[in-house]
């Protein structure tokens, strides 16, 4: 098993090709930021069944796996900092496109699954 803890450049589908896209630096879903969202975004409703508030652990997710980006815009054209407050900022398509891939690189490779 290699422990991958690089960061991976994603560029959102709409913006492939395109030489001046804004690039994410997102890393893999640790054991802490899984234990995080068990933490924060779960609960037991009143029939005894397990929750998961999903806003909440897509939230953590994000804000623990998106680990910087490139070229991100204000209105303005300036270039935006990466912070919590910004990344939480961004649309929500963009979240959600962010999260899905964060799940895939998540993901064990064909080669690291034993049968």
């Amino acid at each position: 098993m290699i422990i991958n803890d690089e960061a991976v450049e994603y560029t959102l589908k709409a913006e492939k090709g395109n030489p001046n896209a804004s690039v994410f630096l997102l890393k893999e879903i640790t054991c802490g930021v899984s234990f995080r969202v068990q933490n924060e975004a779960t609960y037991i409703d009143d029939k005894g069944k397990y929750r998961v508030k999903l806003g909440e652990a897509q939230k953590i997710q994000l804000t623990s796996c998106l680990v910087g980006w490139r070229n991100v815009k204000n209105k303005k054209g300036e270039d935006l900092a990466f912070t919590v407050e910004n990344v939480l900022k961004l649309p929500v398509k963009i979240q959600s496109e962010l999260n899905e891939e964060i799940n895939f690189i998540s993901m064990p490779k064909d080669d690291e699954v034993k049968n």
